[in-house]
């Protein structure tokens, strides 16, 4: 399951002939795709706003430790 969040988008980072080079892959991300969990899964990006910018809010949510003062 935790290849199939990267390896839907190896057309993306890859180039669009690049998951011919990986029929298993494919084979497996297809596999995956079939099952209703996977379309649950893909359905919360549009439930929920994500933020894409790196601001200072972001920075300190995805860095705790940047925010705690050294004494």
């Amino acid at each position: 399951m935790a290849v199939w969040g990267w390896s839907r988008l190896i057309p993306f980072v890859l180039g669009a002939e690049a998951p011919k080079q990986f029929p298993n892959v494919q084979r497996h991300l297809a596999e995956i795709n079939a099952r209703p969990a996977a379309a649950r899964a893909l359905a919360l990006k549009d439930k929920h706003a994500f933020k894409a910018e790196m601001d200072e809010a972001a920075k300190l949510a995805m860095f705790p430790h940047l925010g705690k003062k050294v004494a």
